[in-house]
């Protein structure tokens, strides 16, 4: 229905409170898995990030130093009031937004293209994958890789991301003809004129085309 969501991506983890010592192995992101949760979020169209700041479990009330609980993968800000980890992983990511934000929130979703076998198996059942990988221009994706496509203003956007948590590595996108694209990575723009394009993403890396 073309209305946009929000959506809200993990930061930390064990946050029980039956445990006043959190001897537990609860999974937690690491950045590539952080910047993956972000961007297929974009990729899918979502118009909203949201990150959760603090919680204090009960487990915090019992401790009296650092070395008795877990005060440093509980959100974006540790109990003591220190800045975790994924306090820096939102900086970083933040920078990226902050240049595609303007194409992203003045876009229309119009659905995804997944490439590699990982990317299909996982988004197998999802109805707004477009059938046979092309939207306007776009003629082909290789890789392992997932694809929003938007219209932005009448011109074609398309947001790719890396679907690899763990690997680097090259997507190819293969055009109709030559195009004047714009090229947004690593929060800097770049331009160029092809008929083929092939990037260089790190594990879960977004980069926005215009």
């Amino acid at each position: 229905y073309e209305i946009p969501f929000w959506s809200f991506i993990q930061a930390g983890g064990r946050w029980r409170t039956d445990d006043p010592y959190f001897n537990s192995d609860t999974y937690h992101p690491i950045e590539p898995e952080f910047n993956w949760n972000v961007n297929t979020s974009l990729a899918f169209g979502a118009q909203g990030i949201q990150y959760f700041p603090l919680v204090q479990p009960m487990g915090f009330a019992f401790n009296k130093s650092e070395e008795v609980g877990d005060f440093l993968s509980s959100g974006l800000i540790g109990a003591a009031g220190n800045k975790t980890q994924w306090y820096n992983y939102v900086q970083n990511i933040n920078k990226h937004i902050a240049v595609i934000d303007e194409v992203l929130m003045n876009s229309v979703h119009k659905g995804i293209i997944v490439t590699g076998e990982q990317t299909k198996k996982d988004v197998e059942l999802t109805s707004c994958v477009i059938e046979f990988g092309k939207f306007n221009e776009l003629q082909s994706v290789t890789g392992e890789a997932m694809v929003g496509c938007f219209d932005y203003m009448g011109k074609t956007a398309l947001y790719v991301v890396n679907y690899s948590m763990e690997y680097a590595q090259n997507i190819t996108l293969d055009f109709n003809e030559q195009h004047n694209i714009e090229v947004m990575q690593n929060a800097k723009s770049s331009y160029l004129k092809g008929k083929s394009l092939t990037l260089d993403m790190a594990a879960g890396e977004g980069v926005l085309l215009v």
